[in-house]
């Protein structure tokens, strides 16, 4: 909670929901000019509304109603009314200001109109008249909680900056215009709000489950009094002045040096605060320089940049407290190779030995993912002799043949070639030197292998060396199984010839092939990071195992074709805002959030998603049929990740019960992971029937 000093005055609080700085404006005292023989002529003042233009959006509207009071009083009348007060009082002050609608009426016009139809059509009216702010206008209900009496106003979840600022603003004005209500400043990602490209907010000034709101907001001069708080707070914001950045430099560019410096400049008639302006690259506070004189903003890396992609922000505020919009930039350090380090382990009595190589820049830095590199070699067999990097790093296998000896390794890689000496040795009993992949191409990694009772196991890269049992050196054609947790098991015939290694490739098909074919979902593995109850176990095991879970179900879901990403995947740290923001920059399909709660197994979805009910219902009876009669529950959500996920969203809480003291881990996730993988499949086999 963070509490004003106004509001402290008043003895009443606005609470701001989430870890936020407030930044208070510095005001200089009054210069009185000496006075002059000559009169100059006055410079007109600019009021701060004066020619900016302001998009006014009455939410809901036609057949979209709203919330309803308890006597039928629409919240798509109430919006309209105070956005019409709005409208004048923004105008009187010189805005030029466009209202989404002016009447009880869908925004969105024409036949077969869905709800997402008219939200867009919302925000192609501020993004069309490039609108300097969007103020959607809205009113709550909550008819389980009907005494529940309070104010939100809501910023764009990508904004907290000036979008911050204004719903700041906006919220002290409602509470000493509506007061004395708790006013909540939240972070949202409603549609309005992540599709309109200006500063924008919503609010919700009262709920019209509250009886006595309902009946304040029957009179005009109730709407006219919640108008003039909305424009008291859009005033007190613009007054202040909002601070640009521009020209971040290199920004889109392909760079063969790493760049030497990074730079913007940011600019206010206020003033620039230098103690505000923050540079972040590649997800880390960078140092920075500025110049007030020319308000250039500037950073010098220390080091010479990695290869590869390379992001940066830079934010900034004016003396007044206001925020600069963050500007963001991209470009990528791209450097030919200079330099190739070529690596060869011990080969074993099959007379496979693995080749790596490394390739590197002019700074002895790994060079770009992607960069093809071919290596040959005189005697014997390379496996995949064309390849590309990651992370600098290609590997392959040299593989002997009948004829031994001496032999000469070629990597090449652009302009630079690289020659290395080995010694082959030929095979002292036969062996099957094999691959497994799934249907997306991608290794299979822990695929067990049977062989006349002998077992073998795919690496991490889904390779394996599978020796011929000793009673059957001479070879011959054996048969061999290949199994894995969430693929139909492969038997095939292999030809096993005598002192000689016999290379092939393996697909294993997903238990269920091809159903999420096209499907992007986001896996969101709960961290719990502070104020654990007693009674939970140590959080750091629950975190590794709601990350196990995750990564073995992306295993599961690739198979069947999906493509799956990790919300927490690679990150030291994951605030709630960042993975709901990370699944719409991977563009998901549906959000499933995995925790391990104190008891019971519990399926969570948002109310107003049909989708995200139905998946709930499919996981529900399939956790059900795993884990027996114990109680699983389907039930409406608030949860941040829930509501405020663009997407379909779920939340999966599996009893602690299901985290194992012993050994048994392997089996128990197994469970888990079967579970939620049927339910997941049986919801889209049930949505293609229908």
């Amino acid at each position: 909670m963070v509490t004003s000093p106004l509001m402290a005055r008043l003895g009443k609080k606005i609470i701001i929901t989430a870890v936020l700085l407030l930044v208070l404006g510095c005001v200089s005292p009054p210069v009185i000019p000496p006075l002059r023989e000559e009169v100059r002529p006055v410079k007109k003042k600019v009021l701060p509304l004066e020619g900016k233009v302001i998009v006014v959006d009455p939410g809901h509207g036609g057949r979209w109603r709203g919330a309803t009071g308890k006597n039928g009083f629409a919240e798509s009348e109430v919006n309209l009314g105070v956005a019409l007060y709005l409208f004048g009082f923004l105008q009187e002050s010189g805005a030029r200001v466009i209202l989404t609608r002016t009447t009880d009426r869908e925004v969105a016009q024409g036949e077969n109109i869905e709800l997402r139809d008219d939200l867009q059509a919302r925000c192609d009216i501020a993004n069309q008249s490039s609108a300097d702010l969007f103020v959607s206008i809205h009113h709550n209900s909550d008819w389980g909680d009907p005494k529940r009496d309070e104010i939100q106003v809501y910023y764009q979840i990508a904004d907290p900056g000036p979008a911050f600022d204004l719903a700041i603003e906006t919220g002290v004005a409602l509470f000493d215009s509506i007061g004395p209500h708790d006013t909540d400043i939240c972070p949202g990602n409603y549609y309005v709000l992540r599709n309109t490209r200006t500063t924008a907010i919503l609010g919700e000034a009262a709920f019209l489950s509250h009886e006595e709101d309902e009946k304040r907001l029957a009179f005009f001069r109730s709407l006219r009094e919640e108008a003039r708080a909305y424009y008291q707070g859009i005033m007190n914001y613009l007054t202040k002045g909002v601070p640009r950045i521009s020209l971040p430099t290199p920004d889109g560019q392909v760079l063969t040096d790493p760049p030497s410096e990074i730079t913007a400049f940011i600019k206010d008639e206020q003033g620039i605060d230098p103690a505000s302006i923050r540079l972040v690259l590649d997800g880390r506070q960078a140092n920075v320089k500025f110049d007030p004189a020319t308000g250039k903003i500037s950073h010098r890396p220390e080091t010479p940049l990695l290869n590869g992609v390379h992001t940066f922000s830079i934010e900034g505020r004016n003396l007044a407290g206001n925020a600069a919009k963050a500007v963001t930039g991209s470009f990528t350090v791209d450097c030919p190779p200079a330099r190739i380090v070529v690596s060869l382990l011990r080969e074993d009595k099959t007379g496979i030995r693995e080749v790596s190589a490394e390739v590197l820049d002019k700074n002895s830095l790994p060079v770009i993912d992607g960069t093809p590199v071919e290596i040959q070699s005189e005697k014997g067999m390379i496996l995949t002799p064309k390849l590309t990097t990651r992370k600098g790093k290609v590997k392959t296998f040299l593989i002997a043949d009948r004829n031994p000896g001496a032999t000469r390794i070629t990597a090449c890689s652009g302009k630079v070639i690289t020659r290395t000496q080995a010694t082959l040795s030929p095979p002292s009993c036969p062996a099957l030197f094999l691959q497994v992949r799934n249907g997306q191409a991608k290794p299979v990694a822990a695929a067990e292998i049977t062989i006349e009772d002998q077992k073998f196991s795919t690496n991490s890269s889904g390779y394996a060396t599978v020796e011929m049992p000793s009673a059957n050196q001479q070879g011959g054609t054996h048969t061999i199984s290949i199994a894995r947790p969430g693929y139909r098991t492969l038997s095939s015939p292999v030809e096993f010839t005598s002192s000689t290694v016999t290379c092939r490739e393996f697909t294993l098909e997903s238990e269920d092939a091809g159903i999420l074919t096209g499907k992007t979902i986001i896996l969101d593995p709960e961290l719990l990071l502070m104020g654990i109850p007693d009674s939970y176990p140590d959080p750091e095991k629950i975190n590794e195992r709601n990350g196990a879970l995750a990564r073995e179900l992306r295993e599961w879901l690739e198979a069947a074709g999906a493509t799956c990403h990790i919300t927490t995947e690679g990150k030291s740290f994951s605030t709630i805002i960042d993975r709901v923001l990370f699944s719409s920059e991977k563009k998901g399909d549906y959000f499933m959030t995995i925790r391990h709660q104190e008891q019971g197994c519990r399926v969570g979805y948002y109310f107003n998603s049909e989708p995200g009910k139905r998946l709930a219902l499919s996981l529900r009876d399939s956790l059900f049929q795993t884990f027996g009669p114990a109680e699983c529950r389907v039930s409406e959500s608030s949860e941040f990740t829930i509501v405020q996920t663009e997407m379909p969203s779920v939340l999966v809480a599996l009893p602690f019960s299901s985290i194992p003291v012993g050994g048994e881990g392997d089996e128990t996730m197994l469970k888990e992971t079967r579970a939620i993988y049927q339910g997941i499949v049986q919801f889209f086999k049930s949505s293609k029937q229908n």
